[in-house]
């Protein structure tokens, strides 16, 4: 996501202004001011057909207002970082290079809730957890980072990887022996395995939305009134338009330079949990894209909007 820097009319580039101490944990944040855009540009709001809610103002800034010259505002406090670990998408790679830099991350599950006095030395909060979890801190101390793949790849990446850990005696369960047992296109056929559904079956958009176990996607349904696909593809993509910095992993160069921009903290990745005995997306039969596709229906429409808006050459 792009996070370039022009605060108060300043160029970019130029320090932001903060009144808040540099000591402590956490980062200098540097964000987008939704509200003041929006006062400072009326007509932003009515014009941007977006869900209600969604950070219109950001979103046309990215897609609009920048060639139309129009005036951004940003503000810089501390805040800590939440790491959305969607699975298969370098995340252990980029929680390892937080470690590397010294940072002081904290691994968090499912059941994770966020505790100020708990929490305060913590920098970076990483882990296979949904929104719900950023709804836990009623302070505003977090921003929320997260990076996306392309959900047929993403698919590909998770069967093989269990059969890797499977072969290497890491990990040796029901998931990774089916996919053990099965060929691709027998294991997509397996519908009604729990630990499936909840590892493939629309898993980014309920990450995004609210959880990431299929307890917690039960519960959200209960407590909401009946949603159509469109109205959690909305949610989620509410939720993606929040967070601070959004990448891709196929363009991570990218995504390390809006996170230096964003917080200021420069990051080199390594190949962690790589898998290059594995098929090429681009080798598989169409039998087989259709197969992955019926497990990632509404994650496909989540990409693609957040490849529309959020990266940088489309905004041009």
């Amino acid at each position: 996501m792009e996070m370039e820097i022009e605060k108060n009319g300043a160029e970019p580039g130029e320090d932001a202004p903060s009144n808040e101490p540099e000591a402590g944990p956490g980062f200098t944040i540097t964000e987008f001011d939704e509200a003041w855009y929006l006062s400072k540009h009326p007509d932003v709001k009515s014009a941007v057909a977006m869900p209600r809610g969604l950070h219109y103002g950001r979103v046309h800034y990215l897609k609009h207002g920048k060639q139309e010259q129009r005036e951004a505002h940003y503000t810089s406090a501390r805040r800590q970082l939440l790491h959305l670990h969607i699975p298969k998408t370098a995340g252990s790679s980029l929680r390892a290079a937080f470690a590397r830099q010294k940072y002081n991350v904290f691994s968090i599950d499912p059941n994770f809730k966020y505790d100020p006095a708990e929490h305060s030395a913590v920098d970076v909060f990483s882990g296979h957890v949904g929104f719900r979890a950023m709804t836990e801190d009623k302070g505003g101390r977090l921003r929320a980072v997260t990076i996306l793949r392309d959900p047929v790849d993403r698919i590909l990446s998770y069967y093989y990887h269990l059969i890797k850990l499977h072969d290497a005696g890491l990990e040796v369960s029901e998931r990774t022996t089916l996919a053990k047992k099965y060929p691709l296109d027998d294991f997509l056929s397996i519908k009604d395995h729990p630990h499936l559904l909840t590892d493939m079956f629309n898993a980014v958009t309920w990450q995004l939305l609210h959880g990431v176990d299929i307890s917690e996607r039960i519960a959200y349904r209960r407590a909401n009134p009946p949603l159509s696909d469109a109205d959690l593809v909305n949610r989620a993509t509410k939720n993606l338009a929040s967070c601070l910095v959004v990448g891709f992993q196929d363009r991570m160069p990218e995504f390390l330079d809006d996170l230096t921009a964003a917080c200021g903290v420069r990051l080199t990745l390594g190949q962690d949990n790589s898998n290059d005995n594995r098929t090429p997306v681009e080798q598989i039969s169409t039998k087989t894209r259709d197969n992955v596709l019926s497990w990632v229906h509404l994650d496909v429409a989540v990409y693609r909007w957040a490849r529309s808006i959020l990266i940088k050459d489309a905004c041009r």
